[in-house]
């Protein structure tokens, strides 16, 4: 029988030394004042981890693949639904703002509902979303009538964007709940930065599926059956936990949880215990807004807009699309090599975090003095050796477009592989500095600073029917 261990048996920094793994469970016996059975039958792994693992991290790709799946391609869903530029982002931008309002609301999901229940409403609400997305391609009425047609597009906008909040709360929680101490960030890494991948899928695949605006329900239908498949997953098999905790931070999770159960607090109270106490921990509430207000900037800002800048700077929707996967891919890749990292760092998270930052701006800065914004027409630093850096209407012209390019990828994979490292160490540092509270809670504030940050962001170019200073 495990011990029950809760708040007041460990202190804060004995927690950190647990989730790092830094501390043999002998060592941890007399500073826990309760102790720990050092037989390998305390703690034990469950090869479940890896189904919980793939299941969730393919719906959180199908999730965040649909969120982009319009704006990867502008021209042909502008052309095909016949709507503006304008309304094309507003009707993107409903999923950061989702995020925003439901950040706490899924956190407390997962606190009161468990996490197979919140799962599968995630799995629900990334299922209907698309379906609802197809709807004029399938009613011809619907498409034929710009308010049904606008309405499906921002309903399927909403309710996808409804499981955002969920999927954000999740890594730094199931990663406690399933995996032992030595893969944790690398479990976090994986839950994090799949929903990227999916954003990689869906610029990958859109320009490959559709050549012509007509084409375009060949790839709303691919994409709603591909995420009902992955929403079907997580309704087989998706325990709310092991039987025996893998970890010593999954164990004292147990305890907690125990605890609060034999004082006969409902999972509800618990959770809203936990938001007061959250806001009181000043240094995550800077640590979270600091972090969170660049990357807001850049995912929910920058990438919304990428595309068009691209554009603008005489590049094809094809050129376009291509560059979004190249900055995903690295996004990726950062973002798997997140754990390997920190060991390399000694395991100094905020280290970590603080240098992926900082690589981030500098990468993010270059890219927007080398493009078109909605804030000026012409780039700050024109290429040298033609007119147009953009263009290849001439040699001349087009040897600068090709060093352009260069920079352009250059900049693009810093940026991308940056922000990947950066979003994993994010989550654990929010649950090491809000100890005992839930990370389920954590990663919701977390979230909610991060898109909080890109819904005000995006406010000025949204609220134009086009992007300012832009040129079709």
């Amino acid at each position: 029988m495990l011990p029950q261990l809760s708040a007041a048996h460990c202190p804060p920094a004995t927690w950190m030394a647990l989730r790092q793994d830094a501390m043999h469970p002998s060592e941890a016996e007399s500073l826990l004042g309760a102790p720990i059975p050092s037989s390998a039958a305390a703690l034990r792994v469950y090869r479940t981890r890896f189904w919980i693992l793939l299941s969730f991290s393919l719906i959180g790709m199908c999730q965040c693949m649909n969120c982009f799946t319009l704006t990867s391609l502008p021209d042909s869903s502008e052309k095909y639904f016949n709507i503006t530029q304008g309304e094309l982002i507003v009707i993107f931008n409903w999923q950061p703002l989702a995020n925003t309002v439901g950040a706490l609301f899924a956190a407390g999901l997962y606190s009161t509902l468990g996490t197979r229940s919140t799962a599968r409403l995630l799995a629900v609400l990334a299922t209907a979303g698309p379906a609802i997305r197809c709807v004029p391609s399938l009613v011809p009425a619907v498409l034929a009538s710009r308010p049904l047609r606008l309405l499906c597009l921002h309903a399927s906008s909403v309710i996808n964007g409804c499981g955002g909040p969920i999927l954000n709360s999740a890594p730094a929680l199931l990663s406690a709940i399933w995996f032992p101490a030595h893969e944790r960030m690398t479990a976090t890494g994986i839950l994090g930065t799949c929903p990227i991948l999916g954003s990689m899928v869906g610029f990958a695949l859109g320009p490959r599926m559709v050549h012509h605006y007509t084409q375009l329900p060949s790839l709303l239908y691919a994409e709603a059956i591909g995420t009902a498949v992955c929403g079907l997953l997580i309704w087989i098999h998706f325990p709310d936990a092991p039987p025996t905790p893998p970890s010593g931070a999954a164990q004292l999770r147990a305890g907690r949880a125990a605890e609060a159960s034999a004082e006969e607090k409902s999972e509800l109270q618990v959770f809203l215990a936990e938001l007061p106490a959250t806001l009181r921990t000043w240094p995550f509430i800077v640590t979270c807004l600091s972090a969170n207000t660049f990357l807001a900037i850049y995912a929910n800002a920058w990438q919304t807009i990428a595309p068009s800048m691209f554009v603008a700077a005489d590049y094809t929707e094809a050129d376009a699309n291509s560059f979004m996967l190249v900055v995903t891919v690295t996004s990726v890749v950062g973002g798997m090599l997140s754990g390997p990292l920190l060991a390399l760092s000694g395991g100094r998270l905020k280290l970590l975090e603080l240098l992926s930052l900082v690589v981030c701006v500098a990468g993010l800065a270059g890219l927007t003095a080398l493009l078109p914004t909605p804030w000026w027409s012409e780039p700050l630093f024109a290429a040298e050796g033609g007119d147009d850096a953009g263009s290849s209407s001439s040699s001349a012209g087009g040897a600068s477009a090709v060093a352009d390019r260069w920079v352009v990828l250059l900049l693009l994979v810093v940026l991308g592989f940056a922000q990947g490292v950066s979003w994993p160490p994010l989550f654990e540092i929010a649950a090491e500095m809000t100890y005992p509270i839930s990370e389920g809670t954590s990663g919701g504030f977390t979230g909610l600073t991060n898109n909080l940050g890109g819904v005000i962001f995006i406010c000025a170019p949204a609220a134009s029917s086009e992007i300012p200073c832009l040129p079709s």
